[in-house]
């Protein structure tokens, strides 16, 4: 696989992984209910709880995923390696947060199936870092070509000219 083509499918992937997660997050996990007056049967309340309510930081680490990816784009080997660092990091605390999920709260009510979205998108997440980490100092770089550099020592600019209190038009004789 060429590098370009590796670069491109990691970057896909760390986009998709954070917005699963975040998607995931963002539905029912827990799905509580309980009687609205003691000992009657028939009202009951139901109250929803999504995976960013029940998970703390978990939002947080996918947000923190998504933006490392255009730390990857916009860096070279060093800022690289950090946002592999941190992108990997987000996915192991995502995917340790979701697996305990369902031992933690099951007992409270009815768990959805949401946590393993969230999972799935954090191995993706915990292995692009990895891949980032290890691959991302060969992969292609954004060009100098628009960063500010020296300016060629060329005549004054009309601007300049006109700064210093003299006529740009006028030709030194």
């Amino acid at each position: 696989m060429s590098r370009s083509r590796e670069y491109g499918l990691t970057l896909c992937a760390i986009v998709v992984g954070a917005g699963v997660a975040l998607f995931s997050l963002n539905r029912a996990w827990l799905i509580t209910t309980e009687p609205v007056l003691p000992g009657a049967t028939n009202a009951v309340l139901e109250e929803a709880f999504t995976g960013a309510q029940m998970l703390t930081g978990a939002s947080a680490a996918s947000w923190a995923a998504l933006m490392c990816a255009l730390a990857v784009v916009a860096t070279r080997r060093v800022g690289r390696v950090l946002a592999g660092i941190v992108i990997a990091l987000a996915g192991l605390y995502l995917a340790i947060q979701s697996a305990r999920f369902p031992a933690a709260f099951g007992e409270q009510g009815s768990i959805s199936s949401w946590w393993i979205p969230a999972m799935i998108a954090a191995v993706v997440l915990l292995l692009s870092g990895a891949l980032v980490i290890v691959r991302g100092g060969v992969w292609p770089i954004l060009s100098r070509r628009y960063e500010r550099g020296a300016k060629p020592p060329e005549q004054e600019s009309a601007w300049e000219a006109l700064d210093a209190g003299r006529d740009p038009t006028l030709a030194d004789d």
